[in-house]
């Protein structure tokens, strides 16, 4: 792939980028514009998250100027956060806004959003799982909206989802890839499904890692096999890094769109009762490890919290191989990759790799498809026709299935299964 950043023009000012929400994730948003000298305007309604941020940023950049700024958004605080050379515009020309996964929250701010800064502000959403055009839907047939779905830990993951409605125009859809070049990302356009690509991949795999726990895998083991697969970080790590709130709520939303696709584990909902019990601790799958650098893999320990919510929702004690929990936590994202080929969010085998290098990591060089035909097809129906009887995200459709008998190769089942497809709407 071309880098397409190099063909910016380096004299052009980096646009003043107002960002709406300053929890976990917009957070790490904010520090990506910085590391890359992109101004931001940080805005959030609570005190403490604006607090943190300023502490992160100016831990990280030295350099960089925090200034309190009118409350551009009913009353909500605003920060300026200034570390180019050649400071951008005063003004904010795209908004990006990264809050609670609640959609009639976001179409609320969206609503306040479009009466502030008028119809010409490019509004985006950083939403990983709502529909694009279901968080605009208020603005009705609005051209200068879309989605830009940025991946935790976001400083290591080179990849944006650019996500159009039926109304996105192509400015709006060119500027924003323009603004993800800037910051060094690569770009995927997709079509706008619940999940879209990245995290469609990610529900089935976080989702089955939980509910393995649950039938007697212990937390080492797991995260053995998650490394050995190809997979960035242990699963568990992940979602402290993502948030468990915003697990949950990602889950849940991949859960009501797809319901027959998987059993939602109750360990999560035990944890985030965990935190809801205990307001003023950090509550986490993994303990933090002291003096490791920033997004090093590592083995993490189970935390004393998590240790007793697996405890109170294993099922069962029995002995799995790395290569049997491996299987297991993959074959989910098998399945998903040809619902995602098949249903066109994108219409290439590339654009899936892209999606697992990019957005979550994957690392095996010889690729993501690859792995499952290293299993082999025999390995690959065996477990989808027996074990999909236990877990519901192992349970592959027929005809998925059938492509299986029929070629020779998981890859080639897939491809085989996007042209059944092709022929059924013909």
């Amino acid at each position: 792939m071309p880098d397409l950043a190099s063909t910016l023009d380096p004299s052009d000012k980096p646009p003043c980028v107002c960002l709406i929400g300053a929890g976990t994730v917009g957070r790490a948003i904010l520090l990506d514009h910085l590391a890359h000298e992109v101004d931001v305007l940080l805005i959030d309604s609570n005190p403490t998250s604006l607090e943190t941020a300023t502490e992160q940023a100016t831990a990280r950049f030295p350099a960089v100027r925090v200034q309190y700024a009118p409350p551009l958004v009913s009353d909500l605080a605003s920060l300026r956060f200034t570390i180019s050379p050649q400071p951008g515009p005063a003004s904010p020309t795209l908004v990006i806004e990264s809050v609670t996964e609640k959609l009639a929250l976001k179409q609320s701010l969206f609503m306040t959003l479009r009466s502030t800064f008028g119809p010409k502000m490019i509004l985006a959403t950083n939403t990983s799982n709502l529909r694009v055009r279901d968080v605009f839907e208020p603005l009705r047939d609005d051209p200068n909206c879309c989605g830009l779905h940025f991946f935790m830990p976001v400083e290591c993951r080179p990849l944006v989802e650019c996500i159009s409605t039926a109304s996105t125009s192509l400015t709006t859809r060119n500027t924003c890839e323009t603004h993800a070049l800037r910051l060094k990302k690569n770009v995927l356009q997709v079509q706008d499904s619940p999940g879209f690509v990245v995290n469609r991949l990610l529900a089935p795999y976080l989702n089955q890692s939980l509910l393995i726990l649950e039938h007697g895998v212990d937390t080492s083991n797991l995260a053995e096999a998650a490394l050995a697969f190809g997979m960035p970080m242990p699963p568990l790590q992940l979602i402290d890094t993502i948030g468990i709130r915003t697990a949950f709520d990602s889950g849940r939303v991949f859960w009501q769109s797809f319901p027959t696709r998987l059993d939602p584990a109750s360990i999560l909902s035990g944890m985030l009762k965990a935190v809801k019990s205990q307001p003023n601790h950090e509550v986490r799958f993994c303990d933090p490890v002291l003096d490791q650098p920033e997004h090093e893999v590592s083995s993490p320990q189970t935390s004393n919290i998590a240790k007793k919510v697996i405890a109170q929702y294993q099922r069962e004690t029995r002995s799995w191989t790395i290569n049997e929990i491996s299987e297991m936590i993959s074959i989910p994202m098998w399945i998903e990759a040809a619902e995602v080929l098949k249903t066109r969010l994108v219409n290439d085998l590339d654009s899936v790799e892209l999606a697992m290098r990019g957005g979550l990591g994957y690392s095996r060089p010889e690729g993501f498809f690859n792995f499952f035909d290293s299993m082999g097809s025999e390995t690959l129906r065996h477990q989808l026709e027996h074990t999909g009887k236990l877990f519901r995200g192992l349970r592959a459709s027929d005809e998925l299935l059938s492509c299986l008998k029929m070629t020779s190769s998981p890859t080639k089942a897939i491809l085989r299964y996007r042209e059944l497809t092709k022929e059924t709407e013909r």
